[in-house]
């Protein structure tokens, strides 16, 4: 007969003698009850008293107890520790965790150390885990999601105190009787200071990427877990998980940390707009309004009878007479009969059309039902819609752009539809009435001039660049007339951008210097100014290869901060700044800017996303570690991955960037291999941007001594066209094996390409490369001046005061050649 005791003897074997001398207690507690039939002692901590083991687990053991003084029951944790450093560490942790009281949090009412274990007093709660609750067969969507929420609302209120769980999962939140959902188990929590964690620790299934590969912990690992536990659960019933639904889960366990919510009160607001019963309240409101008048005017019968329209359901008729759907699908299909390219792009517009349209409508009806309860004033509704038709101006402008597009502009329309505007800023009230409206005898023309600026704004995505800046100079004369400074300042905004995006910088400079000065008068427009200030410094600062471009950047920096931390305009001051700061030598100074730059730019959507993508690729120039810097080059891959596709131009340019910053030359080839041809292939009309590299290219072969492939690469970067470098055509002479005709053309190149007085660092390189091929090609019929030219260019890169790997790289191939020589 097997009444339980051979299992009580594996304990008792068991417990003997690796286990604490608590844990014998316990089991030898148990096993003379069991045996004998008589009632002991039983293990105690302090006055609590043991009772059943309820789980066990690599962090410690719980055990239900009881609390005689104050007659409850309660379970106690015990936390294995042996470092008396971490044992420490993990006491404060628990006492940080007894400070912190909140309904969906459990209780804890006492912590201690016994026989070198931490231990935690908690609130018994009767129920069941989440995973349990949630494989019930009768579970709703609805129900599920009201649990994950409270669950949310416990580590949202962790987080406040300074701690992150590391390891939620439906196991580690429990349901009580009485309907509240508690998080449980924080024996993983951490104090939240972004310390590394390590890869062993949490549950594999549910922990975020960034906590699997040990890199520092923040927050977003608990929402990571939050959301990939949520959607697990919400696998488990019958309903059709709904698009809305998807995009918060999607969104939550996002693979890089800084495409998640920013922080867990954003998500728990957005889990709670379950668009069903917003619209279910919407309409109860509605009708109970309408019924009221109805029962004044028809009586209740013929109201039932005839039910009022909804007043607020016009958005999408807007929407669709802007861009009906029959002509957008045909220009999709349009786009994706062009070739390979298209075909991968229509689906990304496809998404980017929708996605817009959806978030136009709702901003629409909700300004419309704000203005019906008389939440709104007829102006603030005026001003809204003002606001709401400008940026539908946005979609025609890329329904015109796209059916106009050539099968070279295809990557174009990608950057066009990320650029399309954004309707929730319409719905800003803030925003909308911080800046005085124009008077009423110019609004007409003020709105005609701000509709045309959103046409310019996309035709500038979209690489029409001459067209943009000279309809932006043109509409300068009209909004001169006005004198309504706010718009004046926006249109001298977008020339500005206009000419840098020509290669202009001078001719960039009066018209930003105007915008900032115009916008510095208007109440409202601080960010026009931050802007246009930032773009001005940039392009002065580049220019001039002096930092005087930065003159009066405290002031600068106050207004940034005033616009709000985290908004384009300060992401974009902070990038532009670290540039100048590259293109004078402060490298300590544009880190420092780029890192703050990369904070402030985290949750851009939109335009400003897609600008600033390439941050992590500055920071990367700068960073001297090289598994650093290959994460950064990698972060801005994925970024425009996620933001226009992995094939587009910015995508694989990035991967050429990634390639130059590496100091794995067999790593960096094949990078390049598979880039250029990608480019060669997807969009010959780059032309130079190929070029560029093909060029590399060649450099990475011929140091990795692959010949042939040397001699492929430069042929291709020195066709018609192609060609960006000064040493490219004596490059492709010397390397298809005529280093006669290879000298004759660098020499003629070194005397064409003098360096000024001051040069840039990418300069120095440039014209160290034709010196470099030159003593090259000079080592048969003049090896002393070949040795003297090699040895020159290694002098030149090594006195630029700017480390990057392509120097590195330059000088170890020159190095070689001289041995060779020798």
């Amino acid at each position: 007969m097997n009444d339980g005791r051979d299992g009580l003897g594996k304990q008792i074997a068991a417990a003997e003698p690796g286990e604490d001398e608590l844990e014998r207690q316990w089991v030898r507690a148990r096993a003379t009850s069991s045996l004998f039939s008589t009632t002991t002692k039983p293990a105690t901590i302090g006055r609590f008293e043991l009772g059943e083991r309820l789980g066990a687990g690599g962090m410690g053991i719980v055990y239900a107890a009881r609390d005689p003084d104050l007659d409850r029951d309660v379970a106690i944790k015990l936390v294995r520790v042996a470092d008396p450093d971490n044992r420490d560490q993990t006491l404060a942790e628990a006492q940080s965790l007894a400070k912190l009281s909140h309904p969906n949090v459990v209780a804890i009412h006492d912590v201690g150390v016994v026989d070198d274990q931490v231990y935690m007093v908690m609130e018994f709660v009767r129920g069941q885990t989440l995973r349990t609750y949630a494989s019930a067969n009768s579970r709703t969507r609805q129900e599920i999601v009201t649990a994950y929420i409270q669950a949310a609302e416990g580590l949202e209120a962790a987080h406040r105190a300074g701690l992150i769980h590391r390891d939620f999962k439906p196991d580690n939140a429990v349901i009580g009787d009485d309907g509240r959902v508690r998080v449980i188990d924080f024996g993983l929590a951490h104090q939240n200071t972004s310390v590394p964690g390590s890869p062993a620790a949490g549950t594999p299934r549910y922990m975020a990427p960034e906590q699997s590969a040990g890199q520092s912990l923040t927050t977003a690992v608990d929402q990571y877990a939050l959301c990939v536990s949520l959607r697990e659960a919400l696998s488990l019933t019958k309903d059709t998980l709904p698009i809305w639904l998807d995009d918060i889960v999607s969104r939550g366990e996002s693979q890089l940390a800084e495409d998640r919510f920013d922080g867990l009160e954003p998500l728990i607001a957005a889990l709670g707009r379950d668009p069903r019963l917003v619209r279910k309240r919407r309409l109860v409101a509605m009708a109970v309004a309408v019924s009221i008048i109805g029962a004044f005017v028809f009586g209740s019968v013929v109201f039932a009878k005839n039910p009022t329209p909804d007043p607020c359901a016009g958005g999408g008729e807007i929407i669709e007479h802007a861009w009906p759907t029959n002509t957008q699908q045909a220009s999709l299909e349009h786009v994706a009969a062009t070739g390979t390219y298209g075909n991968s792009l229509a689906p990304i517009l496809r998404g980017h059309i929708k996605n817009f349209s959806s978030r136009w409508i709702s901003a629409h009806r909700s300004a419309c039902i704000a203005h019906l309860r008389g939440e709104q004033s007829n102006e603030l509704l005026d001003r809204q819609m003002a606001c709401l038709d400008r940026q539908k101006r946005g979609l025609t402008t890329f329904a015109a752009i796209m059916d106009h597009a050539s099968t070279n502009e295809l990557a174009n329309l990608a950057v066009v539809a990320q650029s399309l505007p954004s309707p929730e800023s319409c719905t800003d009230l803030s925003a909308l009435t911080s800046m005085d409206p124009p008077p009423l005898q110019i609004t007409a023309q003020v709105d005609h001039i701000a509709h045309e600026i959103e046409s310019i704004r996309l035709a500038l995505a979209a690489g029409q660049i001459e067209e943009a800046y000279n309809s932006a100079r043109k509409l300068k004369t009209q909004a001169r007339q006005l004198s309504y400074a706010p718009i004046l300042a926006e249109l001298m905004l977008l020339e500005g951008r206009a000419a840098i995006s020509m290669w202009d910088r001078k001719a960039a400079i009066e018209p930003l210097v105007e915008a900032t000065e115009l916008a510095l008068t208007v109440a409202g427009a601080d960010a026009i100014a931050v802007e246009a200030w930032a773009r001005r410094a940039w392009a002065e600062g580049l220019m001039k290869q002096s930092d005087d471009a930065l003159n009066g950047l405290e002031l600068i920096k106050a207004l940034g901060d005033r616009v709000g931390e985290n908004s384009f305009a300060n992401a974009l001051l902070y990038n532009n700044i670290g540039s100048v700061w590259i293109a004078t030598g402060k490298r300590e100074q544009a880190r420092a800017a780029f890192r703050h730059s990369l904070l402030a730019a985290k949750n851009l959507t939109g335009a400003g996303a897609l600008e600033l993508a390439n941050v992590h690729s500055n920071l990367a120039i700068v960073t001297t570690d090289a598994r650093e810097r290959d994460h950064l080059a990698v972060r801005t891959i994925e970024r425009l991955t996620k933001l226009v596709g992995p094939t587009h131009p910015q995508t694989l340019d990035a991967i050429v960037n990634r390639a130059k910053l590496t100091l794995d030359v067999a790593l960096g080839q094949r990078l390049l291999e598979s880039a250029c041809s990608l480019m060669e292939a997807l969009h010959p009309a780059l032309g130079k941007t190929i070029g560029r590299c093909f060029y590399e290219l060649a450099w990475f072969a011929e140091l990795n001594e692959d010949h042939v492939l040397t001699s492929q690469a430069i042929t291709k970067a020195a066709r018609p066209g192609m060609s960006s470098r000064p040493a490219t055509q004596g490059l492709a002479a010397l390397w298809q094996g005529n280093p006669t005709r290879a000298a004759q053309i660098l020499q003629a190149t070194l005397k064409e390409h003098r360096l000024p007085a001051n040069p840039a660092w990418w300069e120095q390189l440039h014209y160290a490369e034709a010196e470099l091929a030159l003593g090259w090609a000079l080592r048969s019929s003049a090896p002393p001046r070949a040795k003297r030219t090699i040895h020159t260019a290694i002098e030149r890169l090594n006195s630029i005061e700017y480390s990057h790997p392509v120097i590195n790289r330059r000088i170890r191939q020159a190095r070689r050649w001289l041995t060779a020589i020798d």
